[in-house]
């Protein structure tokens, strides 16, 4: 996906997976976020899924909105090696073909 490094865009339910609940991810997939030098995509429209959810109450997070953002992208952390590796992706007209395209 362009020059960004990223070659896999996470999908909003797998981002609140690794970052809440880690251990309800299938192995194969917790495998691949553990790659060191992967760099996964995140798109601009998961924070505001994630914010629109919280506010209207379909989604429990362990912190308020804003610290939840904080600590699901900390460049580093011990339990979600991942978080170092997100690069947030534009939310427009152009990202969606691109994320439609398969995967080698």
């Amino acid at each position: 996906m362009g020059g960004s490094g990223v070659k896999y865009l996470l999908d909003t339910t797998v981002w609140l997976r690794a970052v809440n609940e880690k251990h309800t991810l299938p192995a194969k997939l917790l495998g691949l976020l553990s790659v060191p030098d992967e760099v996964f995509g995140l798109s601009g429209i998961s924070l505001w899924e994630v914010g629109k959810k919280a506010q209207l109450g379909k989604l429990a997070l362990p912190k308020d909105l804003p610290a939840w953002f904080e600590f699901a992208s900390l460049p580093t952390s011990r339990s979600f090696r991942y978080r170092r590796k997100l690069s947030l992706m534009p939310c427009g007209c152009r990202i969606f073909p691109i994320a439609t395209q398969p995967t080698n």
